[in-house]
């Protein structure tokens, strides 16, 4: 058994998968698996991921490769976490990198504090410049009592200035096993949006304690100006209802904390990025007033609105969160009109 298994899904990322495999195998800690899941990528050419991945096996025996069909990229990391030994776990994106020591840094408190969970800091990494992005937690050892009076209530949405306390991420994370594979196995194989938030959350609640690096960026999180504000998401309202949906039943059944009016507050900001999603496909963008029509009377939406103090969102989702509220379709629609070509300047700036 190793101290830390690193579990990377994999599919296709040629161009950057070299370097993620090389930024884990040169941490300075050493006592770890590395388990690449090739989550049905193309292969059979030269440089695919595959033969990327069995290339850097065979000469390092730290290195586990699994070949599997496509079952998208929560099955991937199951699959990676039912083989995988280590005490604790730790998940990568194929197309970021870590800092040499993030490994050293957070298993010292995971030992020292028998801790559930660690937190670290990261670098939002754009193609001409990278920026730290710090969470707004206090560093340091968190038991059930802090968790409850300071994390729980604002960890999936803040009436502050931060919309989440704890971001959902989980490459910059380290997790107990037992914690991530109980947590893990329970999310549903059609969820395909919010994948990380429905293991994080939930395994925050499972955790008996907790431990946050102090301003640390220790993982390269890479931005893709192709993906800007990401592409048309198939059925997206529906996505995010059923994300919900299992957030509120984790909730429930876990009895450790409610989160229900946190589930509230994301739904509210998921619905104006339901409306953006519209615009992203030319087919689509010509059904755009029906579509805000039947959003403007859904009335899941229509509740989270009405539960959720909007007074502290961000000023444009405010606005277009209430323009939703009092039905204003006409500016709904003028604001809509406008979003495509502000994704086309940002992937021109980033």
């Amino acid at each position: 058994m190793t101290l830390l298994s690193v579990i990377v899904p994999v599919y296709k990322n040629e161009k950057y998968l070299t370097r993620c495999i090389q930024s884990i195998q040169n941490q300075s800690f050493t006592d770890f698996e590395l388990i690449l899941v090739i989550d049905g990528s193309p292969a059979g050419f030269p440089g695919c991921a595959q033969e990327i991945c069995l290339d850097f096996a065979q000469k390092d025996s730290r290195i586990r490769v699994i070949i599997q069909e496509n079952q998208g990229v929560t099955a991937a990391r199951l699959r990676g976490l039912k083989e995988s030994t280590g005490r604790y776990i730790s998940f990568v994106d194929s197309d970021d990198w870590l800092e040499p020591e993030m490994y050293r840094r957070m298993i010292q408190p995971a030992l020292k504090y028998k801790t559930d969970m660690v937190l670290c800091d990261f670098f939002l990494s754009f193609p001409k410049k990278e920026k730290p992005f710090y969470q707004p937690l206090i560093p340091g050892f968190y038991d059930k009592e802090r968790l409850l009076k300071e994390i729980y209530p604002s960890m999936l949405f803040s009436q502050g200035k931060d919309f989440r306390r704890v971001t959902p991420a989980l490459w910059s994370k380290l997790f107990l096993r037992e914690t991530a594979l109980n947590n893990l196995s329970a999310v549903p194989a059609s969820l395909s949006f919010g994948e990380d938030l429905a293991l994080t959350y939930p395994a925050l609640l499972d955790s008996r304690s907790i431990f946050v690096l102090d301003k640390e960026c220790l993982y390269h999180y890479r931005q893709h100006p192709s993906s800007v504000m990401a592409g048309y998401k198939k059925d997206f309202l529906s996505k995010i209802f059923l994300l919900c949906d299992y957030l509120q039943r984790a909730s429930d059944s876990k009895g450790v904390y409610d989160l229900s009016e946190q589930i509230l507050g994301n739904l509210c900001y998921f619905a104006v990025h339901s409306l953006f999603n519209e615009t992203l496909d030319p087919v689509k963008r010509k059904d755009l007033k029906s579509f805000a029509a039947s959003l403007c009377e859904d009335s899941r939406v229509r509740e989270a609105i009405e539960r959720t103090d909007l007074s502290r969102f961000f000023y444009f989702y405010k606005k277009l969160t209430r323009f939703i509220e009092e039905k204003r379709l006409g500016t709904i629609l003028f604001i809509c009109r406008f979003y495509p070509l502000i994704v086309r300047l940002l992937k021109q700036v980033l």
